[in-house]
């Protein structure tokens, strides 16, 4: 039985008089039945909208006409103070499309008939969680949020759409295919955590924009022939993506597949940028093919951690994080076309042992942090290294750095098996930059002018340190250096800070060539120093003064020396000797590819020694009185100890 308008509105009319002569109570009671008598026996509504009539009976809702549907505002749908009790809707073929916020909460719609529409406007059904299936074929276009949290949605057949705008399909979490083969354009979240959808065939997509797929949790493949740009966070958190083919596309945005933790593959042949985590934390990618790409963004790879093996050939900056915490990446290939490490790049990649670095200027900082594993890097080209750069390489032996200028902070803190560095042009080291190298012994300098804070700190196994050029030495710089004996100072020496030898108790001796003492602080600068027995040697000429200035009066020997030995210094080329010290054999690798002439000079400048030696020859100084003795060659010189 159903009341139509005509009939309701007589009575309205009658009952109103009664109305008015009623109790509050019996109001109450009144309308109370009057809303069980139409939930039990149904009720008729309907009028005009736009050009099209509707027509509300029981729970269908029909709309019939010829034209466009008006797009509305939520309370302005005529309909809408009954959405609740609409299950059915029945639109006439007539009708163009289904105007904006149509059916939008209708939380108890369940059947829609096809439809001859080429639009859906925007939020046309959002919320309607009922709704499990809908047939569009004509469709072209559905706008933003048009089955927004359609949560029971299962299927939508639209063969013919072609745009398809943001959150169209957000959270429709039971949708689990797509057939949209003339799709070319998919709007921002479009069908974010669509978590059911397994497949989509989009063959002809042109442009997807970002998170268009986040969170689908079941896709497991994707073929998109025709896009040239992902987007930012597509396919991020798409746990079960296994297969991806992108044949044309260049770039790929930032987080674009972050967490597809199914992915163990990616073949990018065109690809020239990757922006920031598009792989971040990938834990299955083994590995990548990109032979074209350009630049690497912040943490592109990090976290992915079984991957080992990396193609880029093309590759010129690296940015930070790029392969942050990849801690299966044993080894990696940096082509001559790279210059800069990042931030980051590579740090806690604790399978990784050696790594050339062939054309790179510039590795920032913690770019290598915790490579626990790593034993060489190769790095001709670097001329500056960041912040904490190489701190806790444990493994790390030995460092040929021939162009490096400045070490920053910490670069090489904690690299506690790191036995000798080879730094010929630097000219600052800065605080902290060796501390705790506890088995250095061998350090070249020759051009460094300034050590930080603890520079060598804790660096118990160090013997000597010549420093031929250094004007400033920093607090700590040789703090709790045990074992150092033998250390030179150049004449351009000016300040010794606080603390810089405190505790070292072997030091044996100190060349100080500046006729006028560095500044020194007291006791403090060389706290710890057997200044009874260890011998400060400095110009002649020059002992009363250095006797009578601060830190230096405190030591009890103190002897000129002839400053031809300044000469003797001076370094042309790169000398390397090793081991240093030695009781018997000095080994001797030079510059030039030839036969030379070598002297070693004692300590006052006395020639003891002459003859000619190879480029990689050895002289025997068995027989040398115990000391510090200079061998100088064409190349320049170089302190050694026999001991």
């Amino acid at each position: 039985m159903l009341i139509s308008n005509k009939m309701m509105n007589k009575c309205a009319q009658k009952i109103c008089v009664h109305v008015r002569k009623m109790t509050k109570s019996k109001v109450i009671i009144f309308t109370t039945a009057i809303f069980f008598f139409n939930m039990i026996y149904g009720f008729s509504q309907g009028g005009t909208t736009g050009p099209l009539t509707w027509e509300l009976n029981d729970s269908t809702l029909t709309i019939s006409g010829y034209g466009v549907m008006p797009d509305y505002v939520w309370t302005d749908v005529p309909w809408y103070e009954y959405k609740e009790h609409i299950k059915n809707i029945i639109i006439g073929d007539n009708v163009s499309n289904i105007g904006n916020n149509a059916f939008s909460f209708c939380y108890n719609l369940k059947s829609v008939n096809e439809l001859n529409i080429t639009r859906v406007g925007h939020s046309a059904f959002e919320n309607c969680h009922e709704l499990s299936s809908i047939e569009m074929p004509e469709v072209t276009s559905i706008e933003n949020s048009a089955f927004y949290y359609c949560d029971n949605l299962v299927s939508v057949n639209m063969p013919n759409i072609i745009s398809i705008e943001g959150w169209a399909f957000y959270e429709c979490g039971n949708l689990d295919s797509l057939n949209m083969p003339n799709v070319s354009t998919i709007g921002r979240q479009a069908f974010d955590r669509c978590i059911k959808l397994g497949s989509v065939n989009m063959p002809n997509i042109i442009t997807i924009e970002p998170y268009a797929f986040s969170g689908c949790i079941g896709l497991s493949s994707i073929y998109i022939p025709k896009v040239i740009i992902i987007e930012s966070g597509i396919f991020s958190d798409c746990g079960n993506l296994s297969s991806v083919e992108i044949p044309n596309v260049t770039t790929i945005g930032e987080y674009a597949f972050s967490s597809c933790s199914s992915l163990t593959s990616f073949e990018m042949p065109n690809v020239n940028k990757i922006e920031y985590g598009a792989f971040f934390t990938c834990s299955n990618l083994i590995s990548v093919n990109m032979p074209n790409v350009i630049t690497l963004e912040y943490e592109v790879f990090a976290g992915c951690i079984k991957l080992t093996s990396i193609n880029m050939p093309k590759i010129i900056n690296i940015g930070g994080g790029a392969f942050h915490y990849c801690t299966a990446l044993t080894s990696i290939t940096i082509p001559n076309s790279t210059l800069i490490i990042g931030d980051a790049a590579f740090s806690n990649c604790t399978s990784l042992t050696s790594i050339d670095l062939p054309n790179v200027t510039t590795i920032c900082g913690w770019a290598f942090e915790n490579c626990n594993k790593i034993v060489s890097v190769f790095m001709p080209n670097v001329t500056s290294i960041g912040y904490a750069a190489f701190i806790s390489c444990n493994n790390l032996t030995s460092m040929d750095m021939p162009n490096v200028i400045t070490i920053d902070e910490g670069a090489f803190s904690g690299c506690d098996n790191l036995v000798s560095v080879f730094i010929p042009n630097v000219i600052k080291i800065d605080d902290g930059a060796f501390t705790g190298c506890t088995n250095l012994v061998s350090v070249y300098i020759p051009k460094v002018k300034t050590l930080g804070v603890y520079a060598f700190g804790w660096c118990s196994n160090l013997i000597s340190i010549d420093l031929p050029s250094i004007t400033y030495i920093g607090n700590g710089a040789f703090y709790k250096c045990f074992n150092l004996k033998s250390i030179t100072i150049s004449k351009e020496a000016n300040k010794i800070d606080y603390w810089a030898f405190n505790e070292c108790f072997s030091l044996k001796e100190i060349f100080s060539y500046n006729e006028t003492p560095p500044e020194a602080f007291n006791e403090s600068t060389f706290a710890g120093v057997p200044v009874n027995t260890c011998i400060l040697y400095v110009p002649v000429g020059s002992e009363n003064t250095y006797s009578i200035a601060d830190g230096w009066k405190e030591f009890s020997k103190i002897i000129g020396i002839e400053t031809s030995i300044d000469n003797i210094t001076t370094q042309n080329k790169p000398i390397i000797i090793y081991p240093n010290p030695t009781n018997k054999e000095l080994f001797v690798k030079l510059s030039t590819n030839k036969v030379t002439n070598y002297n070693i000079y004692d300590v006052v400048g006395n020639s003891i020694i002459q003859g000619k030696i190879s480029d990689t020859g050895s002289l025997n100084i068995e027989k040398l009185p115990n000391g510090v003795y200079w061998l100088k060659t064409e190349d320049g010189s170089i302190k050694f100890i026999k001991r």
